[in-house]
């Protein structure tokens, strides 16, 4: 079908005229303004919108619905001719039914590819990947004043000149033509494709930052089609060979450019703002990339093998058999960064409560400071792993376990391989940034418990060049690394109140029974 929309008097013979005017003896009447248009999904391959858009959507958000409807109406590959006033012509500027300047600008922002490609040292507003709509530019044409037109014809100006007259001046051009092709289905990476290969770079991340760039790593495997390699520190490397969407693994990149040297990569390196963005991490890293993904494309996989479960299994044979109606909760007692570690005495009260409760209780962690967890260890009905399980067997014990507690990313993403309940213990950014997506869903089978301070998630006040002042000079002065600044950063007057007072033992109680569900007996 070909679609004449805002046809007014110039009815076209084979086409469906469209026009909010009855007198107008259009085929259809229909208002573009109002949305969603009487019009089936990918019903038109050809689509001509004379005169109309610089005379429709006012409101910015009536325009972007009707940019939506005419992607949507669309065949993949359909062309659309738009022909617009210049918006330096009087003819526009003396109009007031003209309501918005057209430039051919806009469609780049409408582009995929064109929005994809300026991640790096973005330009462009994203309203292709924010509007999921695919529009590229096939042509651009400019219909001259009398007068410029006769300057460019008798020579006296070449198309150099005219464009910087186009760009300079008023009443140059009244009309521009142009021409457009809806791309789809809608596939986000598409400016990726041109590469062999894609490569993450995560040497600097702890073991969840790498858990989350596997999750995109899934994602871009899939709307790319390409294989995707990781760099990352040598303790993960076990962990992201483990993920399906990982087709290597290194400690440098020099070793992925040696041993794939006939492959063209895009290598990027992600921004350090990354840890700070109010988007899911996953999302922060897409977008370095130009890339959207829905959620069923961000979760972590890891293929655990079988010493990676005789790991796990070999502890749950030394503890006692779990009565009907009891659940497994694990732990996870890390005492690391002040910001993000919730005290030993805590922990203690909380296990305390859980065997009161009648539930097996399982620490996990590792590390010196764990060599040593105080009179928790010693609560009857609380087992110890301290120590004891790699990544990928904690990944196995998740399995068998009904709920995970913990306040540090990395168990949290690795029980994001499982489908144990998450109860995560927030302070420097909010739990909607971090927990797992899991079955097609953000936050599935999983709650944040977050504190009461002021400044929370207080990571995102790094973006206030006001606040982040002081530390940028103790940066350049060296007298404090960034490192440093992550790990102490609160703006409670240090107290880290957060960790301390704010988040309680009957909090992380109540935000437990959200998630669990009703355990089976395992039998002997």
């Amino acid at each position: 079908m070909k679609i004449n929309i805002g046809c007014g008097s110039n009815y076209m013979q084979g086409w469906l005229n469209i026009d909010p005017r009855q007198q107008m003896l259009p085929d259809l009447v229909m208002d573009p303004e109002q949305t969603p248009w009487p019009l089936d999904d990918g019903c038109a391959h050809e689509v001509v919108l004379n005169n109309v858009l610089e005379r429709s959507g006012q409101n910015q958000e009536v325009f972007f619905a009707m940019l939506k409807e005419l992607y949507r109406i669309c065949k993949p590959d359909a062309v659309i001719n738009v022909r617009v006033r210049h918006p330096r012509h009087n003819a526009f500027l003396s109009d007031p039914t003209y309501v918005r300047p057209i430039l051919p600008e806009l469609f780049l922002c409408l582009s995929l590819t064109a929005v994809e490609e300026e991640r790096q040292n973005p330009t462009l507003t994203p309203l292709a990947r924010d509007l999921q709509v695919d529009f590229e530019i096939g042509g651009i044409d400019y219909q001259l004043s009398p007068h410029w037109k006769e300057e460019l014809s008798e020579g006296r100006i070449d198309r150099n000149a005219l464009m910087h007259a186009l760009d300079t001046y008023s009443n140059v051009a009244e009309w521009i033509d142009i021409r457009l092709q809806a791309r789809k289905p809608f596939s986000p990476g598409r400016s990726l494709r041109k590469f062999d290969a894609i490569c993450l770079d995560e040497r600097d991340g702890g073991m969840g930052d790498v858990l989350m760039a596997l999750g995109a790593a899934k994602s871009l495997k899939a709307v790319t089609g390409r294989p995707v390699f990781i760099v990352t520190a040598p303790p993960w490397q076990e962990l992201a060979r483990a993920c399906p969407h990982i087709d290597g693994a290194a400690t440098d990149v020099s070793v992925i450019r040696d041993r794939y040297a006939n492959l063209r990569y895009e290598y990027l390196n992600w921004p350090p703002n990354i840890v700070i963005s109010r988007r899911h991490q996953i999302d922060s890293y897409l977008r370095v990339f130009g890339v959207t993904a829905e959620p069923a494309l961000k979760n972590v996989e890891l293929n655990l093998s079988p010493r990676d479960k005789d790991e796990a299994e070999r502890l749950i044979q030394g503890w006692p058999l779990r009565r009907p109606g009891q659940a497994r909760v694990l732990l996870h007692i890390g005492q690391k960064d002040p910001n993000r570690s919730w005290r030993f005495e805590r922990w203690e009260a909380l296990a305390k409560a859980l065997v009161a409760e009648g539930h097996h209780i399982v620490l996990i962690g590792s590390g010196e400071r764990l060599r040593n967890p105080g009179p928790i260890a010693g609560i009857e009905g609380v087992s110890s792993a301290l120590n004891m399980l790699s990544p990928k067997g904690t990944v196995a014990l998740m399995r068998q376990s009904d709920v995970l507690v913990a306040a540090d990313s990395g168990p949290v993403q690795l029980a994001g391989a499982s489908d144990i309940g998450i109860v995560g213990l927030y302070s420097v950014v909010a739990g909607s940034c971090r927990l797992p997506f899991r079955h097609g869903v953000a936050s599935w089978r999983a709650e944040a418990v977050d504190p009461s301070c002021r400044f929370f998630p207080c990571y995102r006040h790094m973006e206030d060049p006001a606040v982040f002042a002081p530390y940028n000079v103790a940066l350049q002065n060296r007298t404090i690394s960034l490192a440093k600044v992550f790990t102490d950063w609160c703006l409670d007057n240090g107290s880290f109140a957060c960790m301390t007072q704010q988040i309680t033992v009957p909090m992380v109680l109540d935000a437990i029974r959200r998630v669990v569900v009703q355990p089976v007996a395992v039998s002997a």
